[in-house]
């Protein structure tokens, strides 16, 4: 198999979780659709615009192990814009969860056809950060998995005899 190029875009927004469902009479929703259904439609607009460019997809056809990397910038609150005056530098720590946000973005990516499927993630990243001095939103970068890559090496764990 040739080398496939890194893949990247970045999404502008205000990320939003996909996370638990409510089933009602008539169907299965997420409780958040009002607002996950417009950022679901930003990051699959911003990543097809990539697909396209580089002659539509799946970019990662199916089984082609890749690693993810999302970096999720989140608007400032005024706790964090009054610690960042003082110096000190602060991180989100704080709903939404790293996973659920990470999952609307994975979903998203499938329908843009980056990949075929998300169970092609062998690894990934992702990092909550504020928005100082940039709109808010999600950078995020795609490769192919390769077993030589150190940072993945799994540490050896001792199990006692």
């Amino acid at each position: 198999m040739s080398e496939i190029a890194p893949f990247g875009f970045t999404a502008v927004g205000t990320p939003v979780p996909q996370g638990s469902k409510t089933r009602t009479r008539w169907s299965i929703r997420d409780d958040n659709a009002d607002r996950l259904k417009p950022w679901r439609e930003t990051v699959t607009g911003a990543a097809l615009d990539v697909v396209t460019a580089r002659g539509g997809g799946p970019v990662f056809p199916r089984g082609v192990p890749v690693v993810v990397s999302f970096r999720f910038f989140f608007p400032p609150t005024v706790a964090a814009e009054k610690a960042r005056k003082k110096g000190i530098r602060t991180v989100p720590a704080a709903r939404p969860d790293w996973d659920k946000i990470a999952r609307s973005v994975g979903d998203s990516m499938t329908d843009a056809q980056v990949w075929a499927d998300d169970g092609q993630v062998a690894a990934g990243f992702v990092s909550k950060a504020w928005a100082f001095g940039r709109p808010p939103g999600v950078d995020v970068t795609v490769t192919c998995w390769t077993a030589d890559a150190p940072w993945l090496a799994a540490p050896a764990l001792e199990v006692a005899g």
